[in-house]
């Protein structure tokens, strides 16, 4: 590009120019001034569009990883970590939790050199929800994102799970969307959406984020912790995930947004991040028992839970967010 050309597109598509005509025409529509404000609100005063003023005063990120066998999706997962996180302003924690499996080993030490990024090993199985909790204690005051070893991550990920927990007083958690991760996958509620060949995992994810940007982050009863935003404020206030009734995970994350949702906090899912799911690669096979035993502990908990989660899943906010995904897709109903 020209000297001339380089100069039009600062000058007048910066993210600052076009911050600045957005405002103007928030003016114009809602007819109340916008500018110099940290986000820009409708008159119901609900934030509309987070902007990195306000951002820029949120805690860092830790990026939790645990892991338990699985050794080729652990390797794609962290890779992608790297490549789509900002490593100058958050950090990834990787915890194998008493893999068996040998290759664990020498896939976790080919990452450890590289800023930004830290591997622990338990010299025991301590089991998901203790390993998590040991790792959101080491994290201090930053917020955390608890990742699936089995996922892959996009770009934007983290920003689009961030903008949506900020994007309110008091969000608790922001799950991601995904093509594979029960109810939250999209297009299609409770199915594999499969990628399309001829697209790469980028390429499709911001084919899914662009079609839905325009969403507002659903309410839900509970997140997934394949992809979990937590904010910090929040552990402070309610506390850890419960390790004695959910010792090897299924079923925590539901308890722990539970309890969040009663002391009055919010549970989203963000229209602004998508990311891949393989599911069950560390425990195969016994999924189906988990799944039980930790949904049994909390409908005790919950009378309510199956209800809101119902509820949540059928409301017109989810319906909007699968219907724009499955606009982009050209999904069938």
């Amino acid at each position: 590009m020209g000297e001339a050309g380089r100069a039009f597109i600062a000058t007048y598509f910066s993210q600052d120019s076009l911050r600045t005509a957005l405002a103007q025409s928030y003016e114009q529509i809602f007819n109340q001034p916008m500018r110099g404000q940290s986000v820009l609100e409708s008159p119901r005063s609900q934030p509309l569009v987070p902007t990195t003023v306000r951002l820029g005063h949120v805690p860092r990120t830790t990026v939790v990883i645990p892991v338990y066998n699985a050794p080729d999706e652990v390797r794609n997962c962290i890779a992608s970590v790297i490549r789509h996180t900002d490593l100058a302003r958050n950090q990834i924690v990787v915890i194998d939790d008493g893999s068996p499996d040998p290759a664990v080993t020498p896939i976790l030490a080919s990452f450890s050199q590289i800023p930004g990024v830290t591997i622990r090993r338990n010299a025991a199985n301590m089991g998901y929800t203790k390993t998590i909790n040991a790792a959101i204690v080491e994290a201090g005051s930053d917020d955390i994102v608890l990742l699936n070893s089995d996922t892959i991550v996009t770009p934007k990920w983290l920003e689009g799970l961030r903008a949506a927990a900020y994007s309110r007083e008091k969000v608790a958690t922001v799950t991601a969307m995904s093509d594979n991760a029960g109810a939250f996958s999209f297009p299609t509620f409770n199915k594999t959406c499969h990628k399309p060949d001829h697209l790469s995992h980028e390429e499709y994810a911001l084919l899914m984020t662009q079609a839905t940007q325009g969403c507002t982050p659903p309410e839900v009863p509970t997140g997934s912790g394949f992809c979990m935003f937590i904010r910090r404020a929040l552990i402070d206030e309610q506390g850890l995930f419960d390790h004695e009734g959910f010792p090897r995970g299924y079923g925590e994350e539901n308890d722990f947004c539970m309890r969040a949702l009663k002391a009055g906090w919010l549970n989203l899912v963000s229209p602004w991040s998508f990311v891949y799911h393989v599911r069950t690669a560390s425990f195969k096979g016994e999924k189906a028992a988990l799944v039980k035993a930790g949904v049994d502990v909390v409908t005790k908990r919950y009378p309510d839970y199956a209800a809101l989660v119902k509820q949540a899943f059928d409301g017109p906010e989810m319906t909007i967010l699968r219907s724009a995904a499955r606009c982009a897709t050209k999904a069938p109903l």
